[in-house]
């Protein structure tokens, strides 16, 4: 039973972050459409995308690496 616990804290945590980001972004995609023109616009959006294509590979994933001993720290000081 302390797994299925810790799965659910773990799957929350992961979650909030998750739905954090896309709520930021879908505020954020109104904002930019009023503000450029649709080759600005398309211009940013890819931009974003090759961006959030390399950013792995550039980063070496230390940020899922470093969230996961943060959430394995955490459980066993607490």
């Amino acid at each position: 039973m302390d797994q299925v616990k810790q799965l659910f804290k773990n799957t929350l945590i992961f979650g909030i972050g998750n739905i954090g980001s896309k709520l930021i972004q879908f505020i954020a995609v109104p904002m930019f459409t009023v503000f450029l023109t649709t080759k600005e616009y398309g211009e940013a959006d890819l931009m974003t995308t090759i961006v959030s294509l390399a950013l792995p590979f550039f980063s070496l994933c230390l940020y899922d690496a470093i969230l996961r001993f943060i959430i394995d720290w955490i459980e066993v000081n607490i």
